[in-house]
């Protein structure tokens, strides 16, 4: 027995003796390839080898890079949209005389300077203050309003992709008025929100780059009387605005935005009633909102407010943008302002694609001044006063001194308010 456990002895350490040898072996490989790595890299460095004969320092550095070069926990993606919009448009007899030629009306002339500004925006607003309803119901008066179909043209031109259409006069020709707008609008693929042919007309969403963005059209009266059934023109109340606000939080808005028209002529001071209005827009959930109705530019208000429950809203509004394209009846009412807005949208993932946090806000930025200049065939040009301030100093402008004086007096009062 004795002579067995000695001889599994000698066979497990004759094993053992193997292994440690196999390993010694191993080592011996590894620690020359070390060394002759180590000469390389002493080499590398003093000059005298190429980084490609470094075969361990590549295979380590391609392991880092692999390691630290992976795709985070988390990641954010941030998507911007652009937004410009338009003060009220119309058309008074005279301005559609002035734009008549020998096959119909060109509206888009004279406006070609700031065409290619709002080529720069992804959405493009304005408030449609004229039903388009044909000629056979007879074009504008002084009383009520009436455009050719060549203004949906215009609209086009100018890059606009939704209108709001609750509006003092767009009542002027009735139902029919009402129908015959929204079938042009429609027929040129321009959004509007504010009037309907049956039931009440809902808010709309525009939609690029991930973000919503939800559109209010309201009017406090009508030019017309309505009756009171009648769903054909959205009437501005607390009740309207807080249905409203809801139907586009189902629809998962980012920001909202109201036009809310009223109507008050050349004024430059809010009323305070415009006021009270706006808080009940804002105060329900509406971020932005756009006056509409009154002729010339009222100034504008920013603020953090909270909300009923509990949450913060950034808001901003400008109490009235004034007349885009109109009557241009008075110094004040041939200046308009063109609001600008930013709104960025950073929504933060994990690397299932789950979403943990989105970061939603919007810059007013400046807004574009413009001032529209009328002769006497009541031919319109709309200059950017920025720039033709500039250029009446340097000689070049179309200008006359009267007319200069006239857009710089407005274009300081407005920038004393907007600084």
């Amino acid at each position: 027995m004795k002579d067995n456990m000695e001889e599994k002895f000698v066979r497990t350490r004759n094993k053992s003796t193997k292994k440690q040898i196999i390993f010694m072996i191993i080592f011996i490989i590894i620690f020359l390839l070390m060394l002759v790595e180590v000469i390389r890299f002493a080499g590398y460095t003093l000059g005298k080898y190429g980084r490609e004969n470094m075969w361990l320092y590549n295979s380590v550095d391609s392991l880092v890079q692999k390691i630290y070069t992976r795709k985070p926990s988390l990641q954010t993606e941030e998507n911007k949209v652009t937004i410009a919009a338009l003060g009220n448009i119309y058309l008074t007899p005279n301005m559609i005389k002035g734009a008549k030629e020998a096959d119909g009306y060109n509206f888009t002339a004279g406006l070609e300077n700031i065409q290619y500004k709002l080529k720069e925006y992804d959405f493009v607003l304005a408030n449609l203050s004229t039903p388009v309803a044909g000629s056979s119901v007879g074009y504008s008066t002084t009383k009520t309003f009436n455009a050719p179909d060549e203004i949906v043209t215009t609209l086009k031109d100018l890059n606009i992709s939704a209108v709001a259409t609750a509006t003092y006069h767009i009542y002027d020709k009735k139902d029919d008025g009402i129908s015959a707008t929204i079938q042009k609008l429609n027929d040129a693929s321009i959004l509007q929100t504010g009037i309907s042919n049956e039931n009440r007309s809902e808010p709309i969403v525009l939609t690029k780059n991930n973000i919503n963005i939800g559109i209010l059209s309201y009017a406090t009266k009508s030019n017309v009387k309505l009756s009171t059934d009648s769903n054909a023109l959205n009437i501005f109340s607390e009740e309207n605005v807080i249905n409203d606000v809801a139907f586009l939080k189902e629809k998962n808005v980012d920001i909202i935005i109201a036009y809310l028209d009223v109507y008050d002529e050349d004024t430059i001071m809010t009323s305070s009633e415009h006021k009270n209005n706006v808080d009940i827009l804002l105060d329900n959930g509406v971020n932005v909102v756009l006056g509409g109705g009154v002729a010339v530019v009222q100034d504008d208000y920013e603020d953090q407010i909270e909300l009923k429950d509990a949450t913060k809203s950034h808001v901003y509004t400008v109490y009235s943008l004034g007349d885009f394209m109109g009557g241009y009846t008075s110094d004040y009412a041939q200046a308009t302002i063109i609001p600008t807005f930013e709104i960025t949208k950073s929504v933060t993932t994990n690397r299932k694609g789950e979403v943990k946090q989105v970061l939603f806000d919007f810059k007013a930025n400046d807004p574009i001044y413009t001032w529209t200049s009328i002769d006497k065939k009541y031919n319109k040009t709309m200059y950017l006063m920025e720039e033709e301030i500039a250029n009446f100093n340097n000689d070049t402008s179309n200008l006359t001194a009267k007319e200069y004086n006239s857009m710089k007096e407005e274009y300081l009062r407005i920038l004393e308010m907007y600084e």
